[in-house]
């Protein structure tokens, strides 16, 4: 659903973004005699000025091609890293940046000062109590019952204490309000996780852990590097504890033993060149507005260092290279409202970034929201810089063999039109649409639902005026088409029948062009009436406030509630045994045809209640979690964008509601299940039945 441009750019780049420079994957390892102390990368050293006169055309020839390693003549080679972490650090142009006052919040946590340069992943809360109050933890527990009991009782069983509650972490020294989370390290070619906490107690915790190992028969090996202290299980390296002042940091990696050296290098690294002085990092960071209760931050270049090697062929190596250069950490800092979560992010781009040049920032508050007036199920805007798309695409195309010029010109001359300058140079570049409908008879209709959906695409044009006549000019160009379309109702008007049974009105509507399933909506395109917005009438003000920036790259808003539909859309049901008593059949099997018939009956009627009350129990449960919202802006430093949804109530009540919602649909699952039962059995052997009497009789002549 989210195919906002924004929120493409948002999920991809943490996917398969690359950074400025070539990120090769880093080299094999070589084998360590000692772990080193701990992990710094290497210093930055700039290149020495040339001291050679450049070589003639015939002198270059006769020089000896070296490799893509050798350093030329009258130049210093680099100091080569003597680690996989900064080798690693060195390939994705990893910098420790001026310290940088970050303020108070999820980002200040003092476990990211003892983690590494080549940190790729990290997620931070700030208070885990919090969370767990805001969602109503205790109220949860005690609605799930022997469930959650049973939990309880494996984990005390298990390390001798309940971890399965804030209270159980104090009980084994850890700080629930402290700053607690997990991060993910790149190491040797592989991934490290790193879960870290806040240490409230240090005797309750060297406890907790005592006995946890006496419960799992091992021995704990102590040991002290620098400040910290390393705790292993003895014959087991398949992870470490490290204890860093008043935190806890716990080391694993996928079953595997997790290098020595990044261990040693976690309880040993000096603030000052760690993972929370990166430029990366810093600089993502900064440009987050607010997040008070938790962070995400993801290296995009470490992604890309990895996914890189997917592209095949050079030139597509270096079209990745491009596309993606400029890149740099993403991070979203999130705070945990009473009847809200809202998240603000930022992603830092070079000024030369094609990532950056696509998209760029309205004039006004976007018209496909502010022309509809009912709270669609789906809406998107975006505004795109065309001449950058096209840009990329024709790089892109180039990189494979191909021209956008070759396609343009094969498309013109098929459709009698300069796409460049009748379809693209006729357009602004903003485009939206939205999706509208009433849930609820959604919810009950067995028809297709897009005859029971409506919503409009709206299209920005330089010049409407112009655009129209050309395409009345097409229409006469080409019958073909024209016959296909009814006539214009009035000039630059049409309607359209389409094929899933409702009618839609294309208009030429101010500097838009709008297809809608209501009429009035492009009048009030034409109009620039945004008086009966749905965004007016909103009752939630940060929302409200949102929707109307005017300043936006790009949007996306969603009612959760449609996931309603697709849970509860109405469904027949199969019958494969006849309920009617055949002539002369055994009394046995017809008495059993009418217990059939009867369960099925009873079974029908306990199925559709609780659909109709599972349909109206869950669209309640998602009214309430309200409205999903995300918008993106072209800021100084690359994209700025927010993240929120909108609760409609308190997070607690609502979870509470879905949590009702669940057990009571579980309760009238179990008494069709039981019906179900009998159904099936009965279909059984009315049809062996009917098996045997085939079988018996004779043969026909």
């Amino acid at each position: 659903m989210r195919i906002a441009l924004a929120i493409t750019l948002m999920t991809a780049l943490a996917a398969a973004p690359a950074c400025g420079k070539k990120a090769e994957a880093p080299p094999p390892a070589p084998a360590e005699t000692a772990p080193p102390a701990e992990t710094t990368p290497p210093a930055a050293t700039a290149p020495p000025a040339e001291t050679s006169a450049p070589a003639t055309a015939g002198e270059e020839e006769a020089q000896p091609r070296r490799g893509l390693e050798e350093a030329p003549t009258g130049e210093t080679p680099p100091p080569t890293p003597s680690t996989p972490e900064e080798r690693l650090a060195a390939a994705l142009n990893l910098e420790v940046g001026d310290a940088v006052d970050l303020g108070d919040g999820p980002w200040a946590a003092p476990a990211l000062g003892y983690l590494p340069l080549t940190t790729v992943t990290a997620v931070v809360v700030a208070s885990p109590q919090k969370v767990l109050d805001t969602i109503g933890f205790e109220a949860i527990t005690a609605k799930l019952g022997e469930g959650y009991g049973l939990a309880a009782a494996q984990s005390k069983a298990a390390t001798g204490i309940d971890l399965t509650s804030p209270a159980g972490w104090a009980e084994a020294g850890v700080d629930p309000s402290g700053p607690a989370g997990v991060a993910i390290l790149a190491a040797e070619g592989k991934e490290v996780q790193v879960l870290f906490a806040t240490i409230a107690d240090k005797e309750k915790l060297n406890a907790a852990l005592t006995v946890l190992a006496e419960k799992a028969k091992r021995e704990i090996v102590r040991e002290q590097v620098g400040d910290a202290e390393i705790l292993r299980a003895k014959d087991d390296g398949h992870g470490a504890a490290i204890l860093r002042d008043k935190t806890l940091l716990l080391i694993g990696q996928d079953r595997a033993v997790p290098p020595e050296a990044v261990m040693r290098g976690i309880a040993t690294q000096d603030p000052a060149t760690s993972f929370a002085r990166a430029k990366d990092f810093t600089g993502a960071v900064k440009g987050v507005v607010a997040g008070k209760d938790g962070l995400v931050w993801v290296n995009a270049a470490f992604a890309a260092a990895a996914s890189r090697d997917e592209v095949r062929g050079a030139a597509e190596k270096a079209m990745f290279d491009r596309v993606y250069s400029g890149l740099h950490g993403l991070a979203i800092g999130f705070s945990l409202e009473d009847t809200a979560v809202v998240g603000t992010g930022s992603l830092p781009l070079d000024a030369g970034s094609p990532l950056r040049s696509i998209v760029r920032n309205g004039s006004a508050t976007p018209i496909v929201f502010g022309a509809e007036t009912k709270a669609p199920l789906v809406g998107v805007t975006v505004n795109l810089d065309l001449d950058a798309v096209l840009a990329l695409v024709d790089e892109g195309l180039k990189a494979q063999g191909q021209s956008l010029e070759s396609m343009e010109a094969a498309v013109n001359e098929m459709a009698q039109l300069d796409v460049r300058k009748d379809v693209v140079g006729a357009l602004t570049g903003e485009v939206g649409f939205v999706v509208d409908g009433d849930l609820a008879e959604l919810m009950k209709s067995e028809a297709d639902a897009r005859q029971n959906l409506g919503g409009a695409l709206v299209i920005g044009l330089k010049d409407a005026a112009g655009t129209q006549k050309r395409v009345e000019e097409l229409l006469k160009a080409m019958p073909e088409i024209a016959k296909a379309i009814p006539p214009a109702q009035s000039p630059g008007t049409w309607t359209v029948p389409t094929p899933f049974g409702r009618e839609v009105t294309v208009r030429f509507a101010g500097n838009y062009l709008v297809v809608a399933s209501d009429p009035a909506y492009a009048a009030r395109v034409e109009a620039n009436d945004r008086s009966q917005s749905f965004v007016a009438g909103l009752g939630n003000e940060p929302l409200k406030t949102l929707l109307s920036r005017e300043d936006l790259a790009g949007a996306f808003v969603m009612r959760p509630a449609i996931a309603a539909y697709f849970l509860f859309a109405m469904r027949g049901m199969d019958r494969p045994i006849d309920e009617a008593p055949r002539e002369g059949e055994d009394k046995a099997i017809a008495a059993k045809r009418k217990e059939l018939a009867a369960a099925r009956k009873e079974l029908d009627a306990l199925r559709e209640a609780q659909e109709d009350a599972g349909r109206k129990a869950m669209l309640s449960v998602f009214t309430q979690v309200g409205t999903t919202a995300e918008v993106v802006h072209v800021s100084g430093d690359g994209l700025s964008f927010v993240i929120g949804q909108y609760l409609e109530a308190p997070v607690k009540d609502v979870i509470a509601a879905a949590i009702d919602t669940r057990i009571a649909m579980e309760t009238a699952e179990d008494k069709m299940h039981a019906l179900s039962e009998k159904v099936f059995t009965l279909e059984s052997e009315i049809s062996s039945h009917e098996m045997k009497v085939e079988e018996a009789a004779p043969d026909a002549p």
